[in-house]
């Protein structure tokens, strides 16, 4: 059947649609008239609609009829047991002045203002509440009273420790289709430990006290003191291997090396052994262009003079020469210049052997310098070990003298690079990145200023250590904002 019924205006002729739509029940053939319904005084109307829903008043059945309200000063009364079939949610509004209150039974006299005011003392009944309660954010804090209430930090041992009494223990109890308890961390490990776990033990300011058998498993384990004649100590490089950088200074200045030889120098052979191979035939001549004169001297070892003849034999320029040895038949007439000068002669003829003399005194303490030399040359070869291709030197020290003095220095960096102040260092200085930085610290040397891939970053916290004398060598940047580094050295 059509819905809507037509009615006629009157004398005019218009017609309008009257809202109807198909009954139901005994007359399903019949239309029931759609009523929009208003609310008003009696000039006007308004549409109820969900911007403007119809207004009503509640009133009890229980105390008088409809002159009896169960709302007061906007709060509904309700008394009675409800029965909630699923769930309830009560809301407050969102206004800052209203507010959702819920109160068991009142137990004491109270009289007017907000429950549980200073204007409204009076005492209910306690509210059960199962399940979760969570505040929200700038809402009224909840009054808690109780007896012996214990608000505190828990205070407990470290666990496993006995050495004092243990005041609080919480329990933490799983139970049948209850919440899980959630657990957060970052590279959570749950399982047996191994062999190749650390676990650390942290005691109080008491002794760590165990209970029952600690056994260590090692291998030719000591634990004493080290002691200087029987213990050794190994010392190996960053790389592992056993070789050992050093420099030898002396009184500051470093000492020399010529390839894989230590250069040694004496200012004087005083207290200084050496042990020298010197060869079985020994050189002696005088500088260019002057005569070496040699005389003999009684009970010394006769000189030996080769020739450049064969078999190293003297070869001698002569007439009617008569080479045998002389007898004393044999005469010898000395002519010539010989005769006036033969004093003369016989006179540096002693001086030439008391200068043999003290060549030959001169020779003997060289000698016995040489062999010093040589002593002490062979026990610095022996202080000398090869190691694959490097020969390295066993030195010894008696104590090395730490710096007088430290370098210290709080530096603001932007983003142009800078040097750090010139110091005089002795063992290198560290370089610390302020933990309230926000970006990058960049460390390098002078070309560091035109670009940051030239340096060493260092993020917030982090440090670098340099071995170098003058810090001014080095130079520091940012990416972008101002930031301060901390600076130390000796």
């Amino acid at each position: 059947m059509p819905d809507n019924i037509i009615v006629a205006s009157g004398p005019s002729g218009a017609t309008y649609n009257m809202a109807t739509d198909d009954g139901f029940g005994a007359s399903a053939d019949a239309q029931v008239q759609i009523i929009k319904p208003v609310f008003g005084d009696t000039t006007t109307s308004t549409r109820v609609s969900n911007t403007n829903p119809m207004p009503v008043q509640l009133f009890s059945g229980f105390s008088g009829g409809s002159t009896a309200s169960i709302i007061e000063d906007g709060e509904l009364k309700v008394k009675g047991t409800f029965n909630i079939g699923n769930s309830m949610a009560v809301y407050g509004s969102t206004a800052a002045y209203l507010k959702v209150i819920v109160a068991g039974g009142v137990t004491g006299s109270g009289l007017s203002g907000d429950i549980g005011s200073v204007d409204n003392p009076a005492v209910y009944s306690a509210v059960e509440v199962t399940g979760a309660v969570q505040g929200i954010s700038g809402g009224q804090a909840l009054t808690v009273s109780a007896t012996d209430l214990d608000i505190r930090n828990l205070s407990a041992g470290v666990i496993g420790y006995s050495g004092v009494t243990l005041t609080d223990s919480v329990a933490v109890q799983g139970i049948s289709g209850g919440m899980a308890v959630s657990v957060s961390a970052t590279d959570l490990d749950i399982r047996n430990l191994t062999a190749t776990d650390v676990v650390t033990v942290v005691g109080t300011s008491a002794d760590i006290g165990i209970t029952g058998t600690v056994t260590a498993t090692a291998t030719d384990l000591d634990i004493r003191d080290l002691a200087a004649g029987t213990d050794s100590v190994a010392v190996y490089n960053s790389a592992g291997g056993t070789t050992l950088p050093v420099d030898l200074y002396a009184a500051g200045t470093a000492l020399g090396v010529s390839g894989d030889a230590l250069k040694v120098a004496f200012d004087s052979v005083t207290g200084v052994t050496f042990s020298v191979n010197v060869a079985s035939n020994i050189g002696v001549s005088n500088t260019a262009g002057t005569t070496l004169a040699v005389e003999g001297k009684a009970g010394m070892v006769p000189v030996k003079v080769d020739g450049a003849g064969v078999g190293d034999s003297v070869i001698v320029s002569a007439t009617d020469l008569d080479i045998r040895s002389l007898v004393a038949s044999d005469q010898v007439t000395v002519v010539g210049d010989l005769v006036s000068h033969g004093a003369t002669t016989a006179a540096q003829i002693t001086q030439a052997n008391q200068k043999i003399g003290t060549l030959n005194n001169t020779v003997t303490a060289v000698g016995g310098k040489v062999d010093t030399a040589n002593t002490s040359l062979t026990k610095l070869s022996d202080s000398v070990i090869t190691i694959g291709k490097d020969k390295l030197v066993k030195t010894s020290m008696d104590r090395v003298t730490p710096p007088s003095d430290i370098y210290v220095a709080t530096v603001k960096v932007s983003g142009a690079g800078k040097p750090l102040a010139s110091a005089t260092l002795q063992n290198g200085v560290t370089i610390k990145s302020s933990s309230d930085n926000t970006g990058k610290i960049y460390i390098g040397s002078t070309s560091l200023i035109n670009n940051t891939n030239n340096g060493f970053p260092l993020l917030p916290g982090e440090e670098l250590f340099l071995n170098i004398l003058d810090p001014s060598k080095i130079f520091v940047r940012t990416d972008s904002t101002s930031s301060t580094i901390h600076v130390i050295g000796s």
